[in-house]
């Protein structure tokens, strides 16, 4: 078996992390975590009332699952309301947010079709 086809596992707890105040988000696959996967997938946690800032990607798309809680994605001027088992699409370049409306942590996993995932925040953006 060549080192391309050997299993590559990632486990929660042993990810890259980012946060912001009130979101943690571990990333289980990208670039570097799994070369060649084609894909990043991370796992978010949004503490009650925390949000992530406005953003978008402008190489991929992304899908929102909501495992865990109620949240609300804003996608450029519309919002839904996610519960758990629910997925969102975002479009590629869509600015979007989310902010857990519920009384719980609300967790989301979430998949983007490049394992390059880029992001531009929108305060860095236009700021």
């Amino acid at each position: 078996m060549s080192e391309a086809e050997e299993p590559r596992v990632v486990t929660v707890g042993r990810g890259r992390r980012d946060y912001v105040p009130g979101v943690s988000l571990e990333w289980l696959a990208d670039a570097d975590l799994t070369p060649g996967s084609g894909m990043t997938l991370g796992r978010a946690q949004f503490e009650p009332g925390s949000s992530n800032p406005e953003h978008y990607h402008p190489n991929c798309h992304e899908l929102v699952f909501v495992a865990e809680g109620t949240i609300e994605h804003t996608l450029g001027s519309k919002t839904v309301t996610l519960s758990a088992g629910s997925l969102l699409h975002v479009p590629q370049g869509v600015r979007h947010r989310a902010i857990n409306v519920g009384e719980d942590t609300a967790t989301l996993l979430v998949a983007f079709s490049s394992e390059a995932r880029q992001t531009v925040f929108l305060d860095d953006a236009e700021g």
